[in-house]
């Protein structure tokens, strides 16, 4: 397994990175699916610090933890009870499909209601690169509807602009700005769409950069909306929030004086500031939200 293809990867969305562990864990069941005598304890050994280290890099995507660890946590109970090592990667590999399963029936539900949405309100604008954005704006595209998505470059790492090409493949009118720019086009939009790598007790985890995008809306009177699984619910009474100072040359390369460079992907943005949150489950009232899944 290559941890590397998932840690290193700055301009993906935590759908994406989840996706991508899956996967690996996927092709490591079948290269020893074929062994007649697999050392399942080493497999097990293998597996649990592979999904510890994608955690540690990603503490705050929590669909990620909570996936992965649901997954090691299984496979765990399953060598406690002796099952044989056959039986064990089959029951592994039919858990992985039940979890993609869960995935992409929780993603077609969430697009569906966005597309609802952006049949009355077509004008959008987007911070970063959401994959659970992304495939929204995909059933929209699928579906015909007229779509037009500013999309803010989301400096660094500039994902935003990986979001705004594949966007433009399509019949769809995108526009890259800045996102000191925010304010230029927030009248010509309808509603600002946004995702989330963790939802806490009163806010969210995304990237740096939402919160000035959600307290512009506001002050034009935009609603903000947010797409996220309830897998994403990671409650901070229940796991610290834990920020890392990412390469400091993305902001200023310039090493020979004292000036303090400081460079976080992820920032705190209060449910607040955020109108409604679309989840598998339907679409909710921040307030509302709060009352039936937040308060742990």
């Amino acid at each position: 397994m290559d941890i590397d293809l998932i840690i290193k990867d700055n301009h993906s969305g935590s759908m994406t990175l989840l996706q991508n562990m899956l996967k690996q864990l996927e092709e490591e069941l079948v290269s020893v699916k074929d062994d007649k005598t697999p050392d399942i304890g080493a497999l097990y050994e293998k597996i649990s610090e592979f999904v510890k280290e994608v955690v540690k890099n990603q503490p705050n995507m929590a669909n990620i933890r909570r996936y992965g660890f649901s997954f090691t946590n299984h496979f765990k109970k399953l060598l406690l009870q002796e099952v044989k090592a056959a039986d064990i990667i089959t029951d592994l590999s039919q858990t992985l499909i039940s979890i993609k399963k869960e995935i992409e029936d929780n993603v077609q539900t969430i697009s569906r209601h966005i597309t609802k949405i952006i049949t009355h309100m077509p004008k959008v604008m987007t911070i970063s690169n959401s994959t659970l954005v992304r495939l929204s704006f995909d059933e929209a595209i699928a579906q015909n509807k007229k779509l037009e998505v500013t999309c803010l470059k989301s400096h660094p790492p500039d994902e935003g602009v990986i979001l705004a090409e594949y966007l433009s493949q399509f019949d769809v009118r995108v526009r890259i700005a800045s996102d000191f720019e925010v304010g230029l086009f927030m009248d010509d939009i309808n509603f600002v769409l946004i995702g989330a790598d963790r939802i806490l007790e009163d806010e969210i985890i995304n990237k740096s950069g939402t919160l000035p995008l959600c307290l512009t809306a506001q002050y034009f009177n935009i609603p903000v909306y947010l797409v996220s699984e309830t897998a994403k619910i990671l409650l901070e009474q229940n796991r610290a929030v834990k920020f890392r100072k990412r390469d400091a040359a993305e902001i200023y390369e310039n090493t020979d004086n004292e000036i303090i460079v400081d460079n976080f992907y992820y920032e705190r943005v209060p449910l607040k500031y955020i109108d409604k949150i679309i989840c598998e489950e339907g679409i909710f009232d921040s307030e509302e939200f709060k009352k039936w899944y937040l308060k742990g």
